[in-house]
Parts: C-alpha cells; structure tokens; sequence
C-alpha cells in the first residue's frame, strides 16, 4: 500500500520531538480515524527557525508531519501558512488517495501553531501598553504627589512667614506700649515731683511778698525812697525839678 520512501521515512522519521519555549503551538485532531498531530514552531524575526511533531495516528499522519516540518524550516510565515499540498506528495513520491486528509490535518496544525504565535505577542503588546499606561500613570501621580508637597510646603513658609510677622509686629506693640508706660511713668513722676515742689514752697507760689521779712520790707522801700529824693533834688537844673 505505501512504497519504500515512505516506509523509510516512518522507520526514520525526522523533526520529531518537542521545543522547550516554542513560539507557537498547533494542534489538530481527526475524530473519525483517530489521528492527533502536535506540532511546535519557533520563530524569529517573521521567520520558522525550526519546526518539530507529535504524532498519534496512522502511518500516513506520521510520515506527511515529518515532511511538512522538514519544508517549513527556514521559511518565512506567510509561506508556510500556503504550505502547498502537492509539496508534501512530491515528497512523499506518491500517497493513497483515500490519505490525503493527513496532508489537510498536519496543514492545520502548522495554522494553528502560527495563531498561537500572534495570540502570544498581542497578549505580550497588551502587557507592554498597560505597563506603559501604569508607568504614565505612576508617573502622573508622583508628579501630583509632588506638586501636592509642594504646594503644602509653599503654604506653611506662607504660614511661617505671616506668622513671623505677626510676632514682629506683636514686638514692636509690646515695644510701643512699654515705651508709652515709661513715658507715662516719667510724667507722673515729674508731675509728683512739682507737686512736691508746690507744696513745700506754696506761699511762695501764692504771695511772693509774704517770704520776705519786715525788715527786708522796710529796708527796700527806705532804699527806694532815699534814692528818690536824692535823684529829685540833685538832676533838676532849674530847681522847678524836671520830671513835671
């Protein structure tokens, strides 16, 4: 039923195995003959670096996934996802016809394990973008914060600086208010002090006359009235006396 190349490529299949951290995983699944076709990818830079399979079925699964991964190693995305059926065959110099739907089930698996490659990288640019968008916000949060701190920092200097002022100005009252007290003060002791004064020579203050004595009295007036009579009687040219 199936030539030599093929019973060669089962007994020595190529490309089997699994790749640890593989880029994309397919898989594909034949209920009605049972068949089951795993097959890894890793990719880079757009492009199939290697290719590996596991196989649970018949023959012709096994052989058409060891060819299939063998053709699309070193081969760009786009080309394996149009993986061309008649490739495989060619391969394979000839296939039953009746097994052609290994062909179609490994071309599935191939398609399913490039999907999950882009699922992975939209999950890992959606992770990127809501880093980014938690960065921005961080960053804008911090920024507030700081803003915030300094406002609060602005406000109490404003504080610290009215409150200064307040306690300048309270100062200078207290100055202005002892200065007043002094003065007060002073005045009242330079007024305690006159009243002293008044009192102790009162009379004096009264009735200038009454502090002298009688004989000072009379000796003033007996003064006066000499020189007087002296003046009247000795400066008048025409003995009439002057002063008339």
């Amino acid at each position: 039923m199936y030539n030599q190349k093929i019973m060669n490529i089962l007994l020595n299949p190529l490309n089997v195995g699994v790749i640890r951290g593989a880029s994309g995983i397919g898989i594909a699944e034949d209920s009605i003959n049972k068949d089951l076709i795993k097959i890894y990818l890793l990719i880079e830079n757009d492009r199939i670096i290697d290719a590996k399979f596991k196989t649970f079925g018949s023959v012709a699964s096994i052989v058409c996934s060891s060819v299939a991964c063998g053709l699309i190693i070193n081969k760009k995305i786009v080309d394996a996802l149009v993986l061309d059926t008649n490739a495989i065959i060619d391969e394979l110099e000839e296939l039953p016809s009746q097994k052609i739907n290994s062909i179609c089930l490994v071309k599935e698996a191939i398609y399913n394990a490039i999907q999950n490659y882009f699922e992975k990288l939209r999950k890992i640019e959606k992770k990127s973008e809501q880093e980014i968008c938690d960065n921005d916000n961080n960053f804008i949060k911090d920024k507030k914060q700081a803003n915030e701190n300094t406002n609060d920092k602005s406000v109490k200097n404003e504080n610290a600086t009215v409150g200064n002022q307040k306690n300048v100005n309270q100062n200078t009252k207290n100055f202005t208010n002892d200065k007043l007290v002094d003065n007060n003060q002073n005045n009242n002791e330079k007024k305690e002090d006159l009243f002293s004064i008044m009192n102790k020579y009162g009379d004096l203050f009264k009735n200038p006359s009454t502090s002298l004595s009688k004989d000072e009295n009379l000796k003033t007036n007996t003064s006066l009235n000499k020189d007087e009579n002296l003046k009247t009687e000795n400066d008048d040219p025409i003995g009439d006396g002057w002063l008339k």
